[in-house]
């Protein structure tokens, strides 16, 4: 049995406010404040969701991957940094820091482009 969450940011992305990372034709979107917010919301819902998922489906022999998008990418390397998941995989990763790569403990697909592309 597969389980899943799709935060999209809360369903509030950010492709809503702007059509590219320079995009400022929105005077009234402030970025960071977006930010903060679904950061927030993702720091305590990811971690809550995925220990739910690991007490409901784990029989001993049960194997876990996840998958992020964007905003997703650190929440995946938080998971192969603690050990829950056997895989991960990301795309197009936002808001990484060296310790996310440092913590690694599992199998990891990276895949990013040098430039931005959405919009």
């Amino acid at each position: 049995m597969a389980n899943s969450i799709r935060l999209v940011a809360n369903q509030d992305p950010v492709w809503k406010h702007r059509k590219s990372r320079r995009d400022n034709s929105d005077p009234d979107f402030d970025y960071e404040a977006w930010k903060l917010k679904h950061t927030a919301f993702a720091d305590k819902a990811v971690p809550e969701w995925v220990k739910a998922v690991v007490q409901r489906q784990n029989n001993g022999k049960t194997k876990y991957f996840c998958v992020g998008y964007c905003f997703g990418a650190p929440y995946v390397c938080n998971q192969l940094a603690d050990g829950v998941v056997t895989a991960g995989a990301f795309a197009h990763p936002a808001f990484l820091k060296e310790h996310h790569f440092q913590n690694i403990r599992s199998e990891s697909l990276q895949l990013s482009y040098p430039i931005e592309v959405y919009g």
